[in-house]
């Protein structure tokens, strides 16, 4: 029972199924010939994010793919990036760095939650109290601080000891 591999349909397909693939007109033209290990190989690189493409009558594979912005590049064999898709994952990268903030501040917010009731209850802080109301605080204005246009490229302050 032979194994092929078709490029143009990134597929593989099992000379078994021949006629059901020839009564329907759907064999590709451009199969190759496998053996049982390379079907198993390349199977499990593509499931890696890697591609296979030809180079004369070989077969070879890439590197996997470093992220779902990048597209195969049928001229070159290789990952590219587009523009388009380089935007898009800055854009995305900033929404994640955005929500990243969001979420720093949130659970800042949540260690002195208990200490605001305090305050608005009339009650008075403890020093140590005190001191780490004012450290988270200036821990928040300085994460609302962070400019998320720079993703990735983000240095977050350091979480207070009082945490």
């Amino acid at each position: 029972m032979a194994k092929y591999y078709s490029i143009a349909k990134c597929g593989f397909y099992d000379d078994a199924f021949k006629s059901s693939y020839d009564a329907t007109d759907s064999w590709p033209n451009d199969v190759i010939e496998i053996t049982t290990e390379q079907a198993v190989y390349f199977y499990e690189a593509i499931n890696n994010g890697c591609r296979i493409y030809q180079d004369g009558v070989q077969l070879l594979l890439s590197k996997p793919c470093s992220d779902k912005y990048h597209c195969w590049d049928t001229i070159n064999n290789e990952w590219t990036l587009t523009e388009q898709a380089a935007q898009q994952r800055a854009e995305d990268l900033v929404k994640i760095t955005e929500a990243e903030k969001e979420n720093l501040i949130n659970t800042a917010m949540q260690t002195i939650s208990l200490l605001q009731l305090k305050l608005q209850a009339g009650c008075k802080l403890s020093s140590d109290e005190t001191t780490k109301l004012n450290a988270v605080l200036d821990y928040i204005d300085k994460v609302s601080a962070v400019d998320t246009s720079t993703a990735p490229d983000i240095t977050w302050p350091v979480k207070p000891l009082s945490f």
